[in-house]
């Protein structure tokens, strides 16, 4: 097994008004998110376009977590998780408020009628009692008159949570682990050789070279100009100690989409190496996008 000590890793800290500033920005778009979404769901009670819209509103909460821990320097997997987390509840409960009103006033509320009811769970015998109120009639119906309602609404429910959820935490956890300078208090800026490389091989027998001379393992590569193609990204930051290298496939799958497939994961190298390669090869800055998948 080869050492951890080749690739970059977390330091786990995270910056604690960060974290505050990011607890609050997800309070007030949680609020948002909550209220529109349950208008979707009131108003067009078709399964369909709710399953979309639910896996629509899971990937928003992802994507926001992921621009919010990224501006807020926030290096600590279990924070982010926990903050994500707390976002879905936000939302499921700001939707169950919304959805209340919704039900009781059998028509449109706005949104000065919804944010002074945001308290509901201070009472929350009454609150969950509608809710249980809301389960044993059932708002909606399916299949030609079939009232949605007890075990099968449960289970619609607790469906509806676990796409909410499921969504968002796997946008999290498969966004790119991006080296972070503990020296100066920012992200690598990232850079992205111009040349379209052959497909690299496989990590036990290309990283070997990478350990004896990064530079020329790199320099082997014979340039490509098939729909399979390597890709050599440095993260570099001048004055730090260490740099960092990721080397991934792309191609084309049966159906022409394209996808991704990471070869090599910040792999470490020293500035004088890295600067090496920055000049041996025409290359790009690029800009931070989390909205990948």
């Amino acid at each position: 097994m080869r050492s951890n000590n080749l690739h970059y890793q977390e330091s786990g800290n995270y910056n604690t008004l960060g974290l505050i500033g990011a607890f609050v920005v997800i309070l007030f778009i949680a609020a948002g998110l909550g209220y529109f979404y349950s208008l979707f769901i009131y108003f067009i009670p078709i399964i369909y376009f709710n399953v979309l819209i639910t896996v629509a509103l899971g990937i928003a909460i992802g994507l926001i977590s992921r621009l919010l821990f990224r501006l807020t320097h926030n290096r600590n997997k279990m924070s982010r998780y926990a903050l994500t987390i707390l976002f879905g509840l936000l939302v499921y409960y700001f939707h169950w408020v919304a959805y209340i009103l919704l039900a009781y006033q059998e028509g449109y509320v706005s949104f000065g009628e919804y944010i002074p009811k945001l308290n509901l769970i201070l009472s929350p015998s009454w609150f969950f009692g509608v809710i249980s109120e809301i389960n044993t009639i059932g708002l909606w119906a399916m299949f030609g008159g079939f009232v949605v309602n007890g075990i099968v609404l449960t289970i619609v429910w607790i469906i509806e949570a676990a796409i909410i959820f499921g969504a968002s935490i796997l946008l999290v956890s498969k966004s790119n682990l991006e080296p972070y300078s503990e020296l100066n208090k920012k992200w690598y800026p990232k850079f992205t050789l111009n040349t379209d490389f052959e497909s690299i091989p496989s990590v036990n027998s290309f990283l070997p070279k990478l350990e004896n001379s990064p530079v020329e393992a790199i320099k082997s590569l014979e340039k490509s100009a098939i729909l399979r193609i390597g890709k050599v990204h440095v993260y570099y930051i001048k004055g730090e100690t260490h740099q960092y290298l990721t080397l991934e496939n792309i191609y084309l799958d049966d159906k022409g989409k394209k996808e991704t497939e990471l070869i090599i994961e910040n792999f470490r190298i020293d500035e004088i190496t890295a600067r090496q390669i920055l000049d041996e090869f025409n290359h790009k800055r690029n800009r931070y996008r989390f909205y990948y998948f």
